[in-house]
């Protein structure tokens, strides 16, 4: 009966199975303009396909991401709080930048939690005026 009950169990939980587990998130590196109370301000952005921000995996979901780059400059995504291989880390100082045009992969067992990117490039990290 205990057996019975426990397959019953595993067989009400969510299945996160294969296909959300390999999903591939695709991502732009963009310049967008976003509109403020005194004037609008030119910013960099990483979008999804959709269009939006941000990326939500699932807790079993590897972090399999390819970004591809609009910008005219060179870049290099930095993935907080995250440990990922060194050769995906985006910081400047190990791997080469993600040139114009260029797009790069990245794939491996995220931390669970919140965690943010953000370009390795000072000038790309805020706003210009």
């Amino acid at each position: 009966m205990t057996m019975a009950a426990g397959t019953a169990a595993c067989l009400a939980l969510p299945n996160f199975g294969s296909r959300a587990a390999q999903a591939l998130h695709r991502l732009r590196c963009v310049t967008r303009t976003i509109e403020g109370d005194v004037r609008a301000a030119t910013v960099k952005a990483v979008l999804k396909e959709t269009g939006g921000s941000g990326l939500v995996l699932e807790p079993v979901q590897r972090f399999r991401v390819n970004i591809s780059k609009d910008l005219h400059e060179e870049t290099i995504m930095h993935w907080r709080g995250q440990v990922p291989p060194n050769a995906q880390d985006g910081v400047s100082n190990t791997n080469p930048m993600i040139a114009p045009g260029e797009s790069r992969a990245f794939d491996y067992v995220p931390r669970l939690r919140t965690y943010w990117m953000h370009a390795h490039i000072p000038a790309q990290e805020r706003p210009r005026r």
